[in-house]
């Protein structure tokens, strides 16, 4: 299990290394945020993030549906 908070910064490119060794990523939508930046609310950079990782191959899941 890896951990980040920034959802632009350590929580992508945590996921985009493990993704690329070969691990299987489960990311649960609301336990990563970020800052708003400019005119983009973090929310928005939020779903950005998971959007992407989600075409690289994540598994983005609602929190509260995390089955350990």
């Amino acid at each position: 299990m890896a951990f980040g908070i920034q959802s632009e910064y350590c929580v992508q490119s945590t996921c985009e290394g493990a993704l690329a060794a070969g691990f299987k990523i489960v990311l649960l939508q609301g336990a990563h945020s970020t800052y708003d930046i400019g005119s983009r609310k973090a929310e928005e950079i939020e779903r950005e993030v998971e959007e992407k990782l989600r075409k690289e191959g994540a598994e983005i899941i609602p929190w509260d549906a995390w089955q350990p």
